[in-house]
């Protein structure tokens, strides 16, 4: 269960972080 979290929860920040360089 945490391990679905924690995935999910990264995913989300990697993805912030390449809409943020690369709008």
């Amino acid at each position: 269960m945490n391990v679905i979290i924690c995935t999910c929860i990264c995913v989300c920040v990697y993805e912030s972080i390449i809409h943020y360089w690369e709008p």
